[in-house]
């Protein structure tokens, strides 16, 4: 019977025949088979497989074994090919036992075994149910079968449909390993290769339980290579937590695995909870964390190259994370530690590849970070709800406000002023807004008067026909998503709310919008309001029928009328009916000609909101600096 390591050369060498030249003519073969080796293994682009999307699925422990490619030395990532990555759900367990220096090799081919380079399976347009085979990076072939309204890949049922990743992968989720001889719970069939070959031996990477009361050593059947981040998923049950820590979640965006090596040793100093609730905004405002490369640095910064216990940490002792920060401890006579000021808990976590130091604060984040993070990622603060001007059109209503307090801007908010309806047509958030300039306004003979924007006017003077080509004029500048400048590339197309198709331009390191011979440059942009979307400045009013919106601003302002307050001859037109039954005809009496006189009064007198005036427009048209772009 051929032993484990002579099936792991096998294996190799049949790894080396999927990416080496033509196969040589048979009378070369068995030179060429110990000459080719392969220098770099032949991998897909899984950049864009999330951790939530792993999660989801439930193959997070599949995943978990692609730390063994860690090496971007030994690895050859074949960005824009397509793939198919073969996924195993929550799989069994492989338990035989194998050399702990075998392990690598027998991991990598696991997972070769379930990689198809080349081409996707879209099996949700397959028409042909027939049965078809591919070749996996492991040199096996997979047969995919359609049985019982099912598909197949071999014996394993593909559960559910393929999710699709971003560019070129598809991920097929299996309900088992799609090669029996992986899976130690199936009976081999007499005289299959399965039966007739000792099983890969790979180890189980679930956790095992451990009381809540001792710090726990996982064992070596719990572990990957290094994989200390996996690990961490112990810390739920070391601490009876009901729910993944926050700082377990950052993990699979931050990339940490990238960092470790097999068979190295780390600390993590491990922030609880409440280090993150602490910097999480009450109602509204700006949450740290919710910048993904800030994120991802600090995770990646808890990190340390070694063990560190606690009884053996020296006051002044330093030492370097794995993004080059520096840690100073000290040590307090009472044998407390302080790392960085953030004091360290006396528990300890032992885990099979390192430490963990349990703190409860965040470290290389203070007020100063954040604050100097938020002015550079104001699209990422969230907002405070507000119900003026529009309720359910919280961007429209922020631009309003927003234009409303820089004061230079008064032609495009009377104009908004002038549509009380406009919130229907723009609700929520995610939008991106192309307000003209002051000089845009000028330069199209656009005149806005200062009554538009009192709201009293809006019924005596508009009609409905009106209303609408002022409406149409504001939707032509507002764009259902939301646009940073750094997105504006050549040929981009942007549809407006009237179905109005802008086109980017670039002249002169400038941007250009154009549409309908109309072209207007963008003068400013990045003007971000909170999270709901962004304001970019264009000097030229984006309209094709500026005239009729011009008609419009040159009808006189309503006369204002006094007209005599009308003879009240019976109370009960003042009263309710309900308030008669329960007031006496004698109060009637003795309340009739104070009523009146009130009543009276009230017609009398005129309402009218103090007008905007044209002061604004004398004001300097200067675009006020907007944060840089995130």
């Amino acid at each position: 019977m051929p032993t484990l390591r002579l099936l792991l050369a096998m294996a190799t060498l049949a790894v080396a025949a999927t990416t080496a030249a033509p196969a040589a003519a048979p009378a070369e073969e068995a030179a060429a088979l110990t000459l080719v080796q392969p220098t770099r293994q032949p991998l897909p682009d899984t950049s864009n497989i999330t951790g939530e999307l792993i999660e989801r699925l439930g193959v997070s422990k599949f995943f978990s074994l692609w730390l063994v490619f860690n090496d971007p030395t030994e690895t050859d990532i074949k960005t824009g090919v397509d793939y198919v990555i073969l996924a195993p759900k929550e799989p069994a367990p492989l338990q035989k036992e194998a050399d702990p220096q075998d392990r690598p090799a027998i991991v990598k081919k696991l997972l070769l075994d379930h990689v198809i380079l080349g081409q996707k399976l879209n099996l949700a347009g397959r028409e042909d149910k027939k049965p078809f085979t591919l070749s996996t990076l492991g040199g096996r072939d997979v047969e995919f079968s359609f049985k019982q309204d099912q598909w197949f890949a071999n014996e394993a049922l593909i559960v559910g449909s393929p999710a699709e990743i971003p560019a070129h992968g598809e991920l097929v989720v299996l309900n088992k390993y799609a090669f029996a001889d992986y899976d130690p719970s199936a009976v081999p069939k007499e005289g299959s290769e399965a039966a007739s070959s000792p099983a890969p031996a790979v180890l189980s990477s679930s956790s095992s339980s451990q009381p809540a009361a001792e710090p726990t050593t996982a064992a070596p059947e719990e572990a990957f290579l290094g994989d200390l981040a996996d690990e961490l998923s112990k810390i739920t049950e070391v601490f009876n937590l009901t729910r993944v820590p926050i700082f377990n979640k950052f993990l699979p965006d931050a990339k940490v695995s990238e960092l470790l090596k097999p068979g190295e040793q780390y600390t993590v100093l491990f922030p609880m909870d409440r280090a993150f609730q602490k910097w999480h905004p009450i109602d509204w405002g700006f949450y740290p964390f919710s910048v993904p490369e800030f994120t991802s640095e600090i995770v990646r910064s808890h990190f340390v190259h070694g063990t560190l216990r606690l009884d053996q940490i020296t006051d002044g002792f330093q030492t370097k994370t794995l993004t080059n920060r520096t840690l100073t401890f000290k040590k307090l006579p009472s044998g407390d530690v302080i790392v960085n000021g953030v004091p360290v808990m006396r528990r300890e976590v032992a885990l099979q590849k390192g430490t963990v130091l349990v703190i409860p604060d965040v470290l290389f984040v203070n007020h100063q970070v954040v604050q100097e993070l938020r002015a550079k990622n104001m699209d990422k603060e969230t907002p405070p709800l507000i119900a003026f001007p529009w309720w359910n059109a919280q961007f429209l209503s922020h631009a309003f406000l927003s234009l409303d307090k820089n004061g230079t801007f008064p032609s495009i908010e009377r104009l908004l002023n002038m549509v009380p309806n406009l919130h229907l047509r723009v609700p929520g958030k995610d939008y991106t807004f192309l307000v003209p300039t002051e000089d845009a306004f000028q330069k199209a003979g656009l005149s806005i008067p200062s009554w538009w924007s009192s709201e009293k006017h809006q019924s005596d003077v508009l009609s409905p026909k009106k209303m609408e080509t002022i409406e149409d004029f504001l939707l032509r500048h507002l764009i259902h998503r939301r646009f940073y400048m750094r997105e504006l590339v050549p040929e981009l197309q942007m549809q407006a709310l009237d179905s109005t198709t802008y086109i980017v331009e670039h002249k002169d390191s400038k941007i250009f919008l154009k549409t309908s011979g109309v072209e207007s440059q963008i003068v400013q942009g990045d003007n971000f309001v909170y999270n709901l979307g962004t304001i970019l400045f264009v000097d030229t009013v984006l309209s094709d029928n500026v005239e009729a919106l011009r008609a419009l601003t040159l009808e006189p302002a309503p006369t204002e009328t006094t007209e005599p307050a009308k003879e009240v001859e019976d109370m009960t037109e003042l009263l309710s009916p309900v308030y008669i039954e329960e007031v006496s005809s004698e109060a009637l009496t003795g309340a009739k000609d104070v009523l009146v006189d009130e009543a009276s009064a009230e017609q009398t007198t005129t309402t009218q909101a103090a007008p905007v005036t044209d002061e604004a427009s004398t004001e300097s048209n200067a675009i006020p600096q907007l944060p840089s772009e995130p």
